[in-house]
């Protein structure tokens, strides 16, 4: 018995919806809509990144995730220079910056081979397997980072 249960009840009934209400359910189809797109534009960039693995278009890993990073950087950087106000939490960090890329730099590295390593694996390889085993990464890391101390 969701908002959109309630709505269409109270559509089926003759009775006017709240304004609330179909704010609230905007808000889940804004939500849903975002979640597909994302799935389809994750799916997408990955087959485009095992097809450029292939040895006849470009297998240079390294090279494939360089780029990556620096359009991430560039991109993010940029973002920063325009709107501010969508980085709410840069603001915590004003005074202590210094100290949070000490932390940054680790885990940047970590993520830079693993990037590597994924770019690498789609040549030898099907996506299928390659998505499975990204998930573990992410367990991976984590625990490599309590090994350390970072966690």
């Amino acid at each position: 018995s969701g908002p959109l249960t309630t709505l269409l009840a109270s559509g089926m009934a003759g009775q006017k919806p709240d304004a609330d209400q179909i704010v609230s359910d905007r808000g889940y189809f804004n939500g849903a809509a975002l979640c597909l797109c994302y799935i389809v534009v994750s799916g997408t960039l990955i087959r485009f990144n095992k097809w450029m693995m292939h040895k006849d278009h470009f297998p240079h890993s390294l090279a494939l995730a360089a780029f990556h990073m620096m359009v991430t950087s560039f991109m993010c950087s940029g973002t920063y220079m325009i709107a501010p106000s969508l980085f709410v939490a840069m603001a915590a960090t004003k005074e202590n910056r210094w100290t949070i890329l000490k932390w940054f730099f680790p885990i940047g590295t970590c993520f830079a081979m693993m990037l590597f390593g994924s770019n690498q694996a789609y040549a030898y390889c099907n996506v299928t397997f390659l998505q499975f085993m990204k998930e573990g990464n992410v367990i991976v890391v984590f625990l490599i980072s309590c090994a350390l101390g970072l966690q």
